[in-house]
């Protein structure tokens, strides 16, 4: 499933990342969660949604941050910087999907390359970013209704807030999906899929 691991040049530092190749024009940059709480581009739930996407004939790229935690601000131009990247491979769509940090990360990118968003436990504020929800793109928020993390009523807040087309999918977990990340996947994967114009997997 996993092309290849690579590395390329960010702004400041290289990164390391994941490429699960599938569909040569399109496909999905997955943003971890916090690098200081051990986010990566390895953690679990970002693995069953690349390997749903993949299943379903859509590449993803999962990346890690830059080696030194920069706030956020540092983490945002490494997205920056995987976008770049997709282009050079011949992505002409692209979808950016984060987690918990990585949600608060990708909603502060602006670009015209970018089809879509995906926020999962998306946290209002941290480090020196905080959450970002007026722009243009559609949006899939994913959370939990016994978030500690990134509370639900802050993230219900969030969701009233955003703007363009959105809807959101709310589960009876914590942020961290135990026992619900085949269902989440299969959620993303079908929104993806329909951003992109492709047909479902039955």
């Amino acid at each position: 499933m996993i092309d290849r691991d690579l590395k390329f040049y960010g702004k400041n530092d290289i990164i390391h990342a994941t490429f699960y190749k599938k569909s040569l024009d399109k496909g999905v940059i997955l943003a971890p969660p916090h690098p200081l709480l051990g986010g990566c581009r390895c953690d679990m739930r970002l693995a069953e949604i690349a390997g749903e996407l993949y299943d379903n004939g859509i590449s993803a790229l999962a990346i890690d941050y830059r080696p030194r935690y920069s706030e956020g601000l540092g983490e945002i131009e490494d997205v920056k910087s995987a976008i770049d990247l997709v282009k050079k491979e011949g992505w002409n769509d692209i979808v950016l999907f984060g987690y918990s940090f990585g949600a608060t990360v990708v909603s502060n990118i602006i670009d015209d390359r970018i089809r879509s968003l995906v926020f999962m436990s998306i946290v209002r504020k941290i480090g020196n970013i905080e959450a970002k929800v007026d722009t243009k793109y559609s949006k899939l928020f994913i959370h939990g209704k016994m978030d500690n993390i990134a509370p639900f009523e802050e993230f219900l807040e969030l969701y009233n807030m955003a703007t363009g087309e959105k809807r959101c999918i709310v589960y009876d977990t914590d942020h961290f999906y135990l026992g619900f990340m085949e269902d989440v996947a299969k959620s993303i994967s079908d929104f993806i899929l329909n951003v992109f114009g492709e047909r479902v997997k039955e």
